[in-house]
């Protein structure tokens, strides 16, 4: 039998591990051996599910954090470009929304998460206030913003929750994890299956063709590397 390729991708043994263990309860094949190494497989499954969801839970992190920074420039710009508008009403409004974004600047966009946070908590409930609030309704899409930075802020909470209660189950990557789960099939489940496939191909036999054929379907998708130049 062949064994599987550990260049597949995390994805992917994610799959072939869940299939495998679908596989092993339908045929109901009673062997301690396969019992057990299903039992280590099917764990291993679990475990690179959750991993892989860890990581697009950090990749969703990022990503909210990059909206909010979004929201935090597009203020800025609208502020500035309101301080220098015509109408001297406009300007003063500006002036004075301005003067209470300068207090944190541009400058909060490269802070760490938390501090970020604190800091766009205490710009928005500077915002708040009511001389605050009546110049952004004078600006047009001053007080949009404002909100929309609201709405940045909640959601980066939201996915953040998420991220930290998901750290707390995961120990490792999934790639650690996928590399553990490809040996468990190459050094324990294929070996099995070849010797015992032989030895009693009418309880084995099939199985053992199913497996192989999963094997080779998924190693097929894996890009071969190129040989380099001669």
């Amino acid at each position: 039998m062949n064994k599987l390729r550990n260049a597949i991708r995390v994805t992917a043994a994610d799959g072939l591990s869940d299939y495998f263990v679908r596989l092993y309860k339908d045929f109901g094949i009673e062997d301690k051996f396969l019992a057990e190494t299903f039992s280590e497989i099917e764990r291993l499954s679990a475990e690179i599910t959750t991993a892989i969801m860890q990581d697009r839970v950090k990749s969703s992190l990022v990503e909210k954090d990059k909206a909010r920074d979004g929201e935090i420039r597009k203020l800025n710009a609208l502020l500035k470009g309101y301080a220098v508008f015509p109408s001297a009403e406009k300007r003063e409004c500006a002036k004075r929304l301005l003067a209470v974004f300068k207090k944190y600047g541009l400058k909060i966009t490269s802070e760490n998460y938390s501090s970020k946070s604190s800091l766009i908590e205490s710009m928005l409930e500077d915002f708040s206030r009511e001389q605050e609030k009546n110049d952004a309704v004078s600006l047009d899409g001053v007080a949009e913003l404002i909100q929309a930075l609201r709405n940045a802020e909640d959601d980066f909470y939201k996915a953040n929750d998420e991220f930290v209660c998901g750290r707390a189950l995961k120990n490792e990557s999934a790639y650690s994890i996928k590399g553990r789960l490809v040996r468990t099939i190459n050094e324990k489940l294929v070996p099995y299956l070849s010797a015992m496939s032989i030895a009693d191909n009418a309880s084995y036999g099939n199985f053992a063709q199913n497996v192989e054929r999963q094997i080779k379907k998924l190693n097929s998708a894996v890009p071969r590397k190129k040989s380099p130049p001669q």
